[in-house]
């Protein structure tokens, strides 16, 4: 048997391996594919980069193997982008962070390395958007929006490199979450014409998504994201001491037609309108013995009433 027979019959053997979700003997083929070719490297186009792709390739099956498991570990997708790096860039800074002004210009790469290329890229902005779901999920989220922001950036050099239906698919989604991310970010910083600007966009760019994959996120669905723009206008009254006219935007988001199944976000959205009335009917009262008990309860409440409204 060829060598090249032999590393074709390991590569089959590697993809159905795969497929059938046999991680570890998957990883012990490419391990032997890597192995056939150190013993034979005049025998390869490309050795040492067919080496890093397969050692890349080692990383996404870890990847994979967890996500199976229900972990979604971004270490093996850095990395794989780590592994992905073209050998003619090795001697280079791979300014991973600014991919549109790469120091080795793509005309030098072949058609193997342009491809690794594009892999580093992708696993990297992939494992940034990973990441920036667990910066959220801890309340981080000026760090989870740093990095969306550069998950899209970065994938938007893949995109601008190879403008295929399904690369442009990927950066509206992360667009997206940037998008929605910069919403909430100005939103808890008070500054709530640039949190319209954003939500505005995102908006925009949710119409451009797969409906039925992309949602429920953040959102239950389009209607949602317009509603919001009734709860944004909501803690903007609040802020200005404003509670009835901030009850009847609440009333407003909830008769607004985005779906009766019950959700936590419906749910507090109810609590809010609750409170600002009794808000209301607090600042309407004029006993004077308990004003000053009253003042305070309005001024506390007040205080913590909005940040868990911008925390909902």
């Amino acid at each position: 048997m060829s060598i090249q027979t032999n590393y074709r019959q390991l590569e089959s053997k590697t993809r159905l391996l795969r497929k059938e979700k046999r991680f570890n003997e998957a990883r012990e083929k490419l391990g032997e594919m890597i192995a056939l070719i150190e013993s034979n490297y005049k025998d390869f186009d490309e050795p040492e980069d067919r080496i890093s792709i397969l050692r890349s390739r080692g990383s996404m099956l870890f990847y994979e193997e967890n996500r199976v498991l229900g972990r979604n570990l971004p270490k093996y997708l850095r990395q794989a982008a780590t592994y992905s790096t073209p050998s003619t860039c090795t001697d280079n800074a791979c300014d991973r962070y600014k991919p549109h002004e790469c120091r080795v210009a793509k005309e030098n790469l072949s058609d193997r390395q342009h491809k690794m290329c594009n892999m580093k890229l992708t696993s990297l902005s992939n494992a940034l958007k990973i990441e920036a779901a667990f910066s959220a999920r801890a309340f981080n989220f000026n760090e989870a929006l740093e990095k969306r922001r550069l998950a899209a950036q970065i994938h938007g050099a893949v995109y601008a490199s190879e403008p295929t239906r399904s690369n442009l698919g990927h950066q509206n989604y992360l667009a997206y979450w940037q998008q929605v991310t910069e919403h909430y970010v100005a939103l808890l910083d008070g500054n709530f014409e640039l949190s319209r600007s954003w939500l505005k966009i995102a908006l925009n760019t949710a119409r451009l998504l797969n409906i039925s994959r992309c949602f429920p996120n953040y959102f239950r669905n389009i209607a949602e994201m317009r509603a919001h723009f009734l709860f944004i206008d909501a803690v903007e009254k609040i802020k200005n001491g404003l509670f009835k006219e901030a009850k009847e935007d609440f009333i407003a988001w909830l008769d607004f037609d985005i779906g009766r199944t019950p959700n936590l976000r419906r749910h507090n959205i109810k609590i809010f309108e609750t409170i600002c009335d009794f808000l209301h009917r607090i600042l309407k009262e004029t006993i004077p013995y308990e004003w000053e008990f009253l003042s305070h309860t309005h001024h506390t409440t007040h205080h913590h009433g909005v940040k868990s409204l911008l925390d909902s």
